[in-house]
């Protein structure tokens, strides 16, 4: 694979204006991993944001695709509880959240980077 293909395929991770704002925010913690899920095969990492926000990855480690369904109140920080939507870092866009439970489908190796801030608007 050449150089310019393998760049065209990571340009848009490594230069996402979101996820560096992320990674700039400080609320005293770099993030962490805060709990496993499915037989240790997924995992939520946490990190604390500005304005009482919270970032999190979801990491699938596993081989199979899975459908994973998150409860605000007991797979997420407690300051991630009572949002009504988060902002998918990597889509660029606010998914709304219903029930109390984010649902979603998971190739293998997959990931969503998500923030979840109870004012609706930017964590900065």
């Amino acid at each position: 694979m050449s150089d310019s293909v393998i760049m065209d395929r990571v340009w848009p991770t490594i230069a996402n204006r979101e996820a560096i704002a992320v990674d700039h925010a400080w609320a005293g913690s770099p993030g962490m991993l805060y709990k496993t899920l499915m037989n240790d095969t997924v995992e939520v990492w946490a990190k604390p944001l500005p304005k009482e926000a919270v970032a999190v990855l979801i990491l699938n480690t596993g081989l199979d695709n899975i459908t994973l369904s998150l409860s605000l109140a007991d797979d997420l920080p407690p300051n991630a509880a009572g949002a009504a939507s988060y902002r998918s870092i990597w889509k660029h866009e606010d998914v709304p959240i219903a029930g109390g439970k984010i649902e979603m489908e998971m190739t293998a190796h997959d990931n969503v980077f998500a923030v979840l801030n109870h004012s609706g608007g930017a964590f900065l």
